[in-house]
């Protein structure tokens, strides 16, 4: 089989287990957007769930897993197994120490605030919520390291599922506190708190019992003294740096939005987040995970025509699946959100506000789809640095934009200027790491690019009609879930219609069909 084959099939594996996901994940926001609304307990909320995100980014799926999976993999396929246990055992180990001490010392530092500082209603809720989440923190992370040890394992189902046991505990818990035992909003946000730690324990069970089943299991422990350890410690640091550039811009977005928006800021980002991180992980992401240990592989063997070739495929398939995606959320917006979220506490206004935010986060997708690939393709050629230092320069540019749009935008502005970043951000690394690289097939990319543009404005255009055609139907959910399902078979219908009469080979690739026309790596 070749790669590219390898790579659609693996990256289906993870799409649709992804897809399971995040339909669980749209229902968990269903739900949460009716029992609190857009409001200052879901502010609160929005914000403090993204500090033990912050540490999951950073220390798991960031830093130290993109550090790490170069490293295991050689040690697996070179050293053999036993070395991979020890090494496993060892980057636990260590991190569990490491994390602890962070996450004790951020419950006293929370405590001491709350004591002594002075602060508004919405803030001390914001900071209680995030002491009751904070122990979050190492099982999240924990969870993404084991997941990385599987996928270069080639188990790749168990990774993405865990985000399914967060959903389906979140789910059962805000229905449960909200309508079931009838508690007011303040009061079940914080059950919803602590049943993200309940959570955290179920999905680093799931990685341990995947792991166990494909023969690898190992255990904590302490040896800093381990060379493979130091190796992974010495690249972490750049890779830390980058990885925190993105995620403080991110926390950034959110305090600019609590303190400098209209009312409902955060919730606003966080609900147009959810929408459209759904394509860019079934995606972007899924893709992405599964070519990082391709581009390591390779990238060890010295064999940069393969590492170039597999690259370029890359390119292609993230834009021929995230543009077009954009393009469809940048033009249903506003029914979307209405369907998932207009109802309880979530008012018209509150649908108005996420739309315009989902609709410049949209023009994004395709940029950061990419951004995912690119960033791991550096990380394989054991390069950190160009990454880091570009993701610190994007911080400033990000919050700079931010502050200035967001007074004539509200927070569409703070969307955008993360879509423009992210642009920038892949021009940039993409034409810096092309000149180390050889059997790139531009001229393949390029065609690509611009046919799976225009199939992207005939579904954008084909979608704009359909609503134009639908205005007139009744306002009841039944008939607005029927006209939005519509419009998506729509446009996956005509992008599908246009695409093949390009004759694009990114379409024949997904559906499994005959041969290439053209190269594939």
């Amino acid at each position: 089989m070749s790669d590219a084959r390898r790579l659609i099939a693996a990256t289906k594996v993870v799409s649709g287990i992804t897809a399971c996901s995040r339909v669980l994940g749209m229902v968990r926001d269903v739900i949460c957007a009716a029992a609190f609304g857009a409001g200052p307990v879901w502010d609160a909320f929005a914000v403090a769930f993204q500090i033990p995100n912050l540490f999951r980014r950073l220390f798991g799926e960031g830093a130290l897993s993109a550090a790490m999976i170069p490293v295991f993999s050689r040690s697996y396929h070179s050293d053999g197994p036993d070395a991979a246990r020890r090494l496993a055992g060892a980057v636990t180990g260590a991190l569990l120490l490491i994390l602890a001490v962070l996450v004790i010392g951020g419950e006293a530092i929370i405590a001491a605030v709350l004591r002594w500082g002075d602060h508004t209603d919405k803030g001390r809720l914001a900071l209680e919520l995030t002491a009751v989440m904070l122990p979050y923190a190492p099982l999240v992370c924990l969870v993404a390291i084991l997941g990385g040890m599987l996928n270069v394992l080639r188990r790749f189902a168990a990774p993405a599922a865990a985000p399914i046991v967060l959903n389906l505990v979140l789910i059962a818990t805000a229905a449960g506190a909200v309508w079931a035992a009838g508690l007011e909003p303040r009061a079940a946000i914080f059950v919803v708190a602590g049943a993200v730690v309940a959570a955290g324990v179920l999905q680093v069970g799931l990685q341990v019992v995947s792991l166990r089943g494909a023969g690898f299991g190992f255990r904590p422990r302490l040896d800093l003294a381990s060379p493979p350890l130091r190796r992974i410690g010495r690249t972490m640091l750049p890779i830390t740096v980058g990885a925190s550039a993105m995620q403080l811009s991110v926390l950034a977005d959110s305090l600019i939005a609590l303190w400098v928006a209209d009312a409902g800021g955060p919730s606003a980002l966080y609900y147009a987040s959810r929408l459209y991180q759904l394509p860019l992980a079934l995606f972007g992401i899924a893709m992405a995970t599964v070519i990082f240990a391709q581009f390591s592989e390779y990238a060890a063997a010295g064999d940069r025509r393969r590492l170039g070739a597999l690259f370029g495929y890359g390119i292609r398939m993230a834009v021929f699946l995230g543009l077009p995606a954009g393009v469809a959320l940048l033009v249903l917006a506003r029914p979307i959100v209405a369907l998932l979220f207009e109802r309880g506490e979530f008012t018209p206004t509150n649908t108005v506000k996420v739309a315009g935010a989902l609709r410049c986060y949209a023009a994004g997708i395709w940029a950061y789809s990419l951004q995912h690939i690119i960033v791991r393709l550096y990380y394989a050629l054991d390069d950190a640095r160009t990454p880091a230092r570009t993701g610190v320069a994007m911080v400033g540019l990000n919050v700079g934009l931010s502050l200035l749009l967001v007074g004539p935008m509200d927070v569409a502005g703070i969307a955008l200027a993360t879509a423009i970043c992210a642009a920038l951000q892949i021009a940039y690394l993409g034409w810096r790491v092309t000149r180390r690289l050889e059997g790139v097939a531009w001229g393949h990319v390029t065609t690509g690019i611009v046919r799976t543009a225009a199939a992207s404005a005939i579904l954008g255009g084909a979608c704009w009609a359909a609503m134009r055609l639908t205005r007139g139907l009744p306002a009841s959910t039944g008939w607005q879930a029927a006209r939005v399902v519509g419009f998506v078979v729509i446009g996956c219908v005509v992008y599908a219609a246009a695409a093949r009469s390009m004759r694009m080979d990114e379409l024949r690739h997904i559906l499994g069909r005959g041969g290439p026309r053209e190269p594939m790596p």
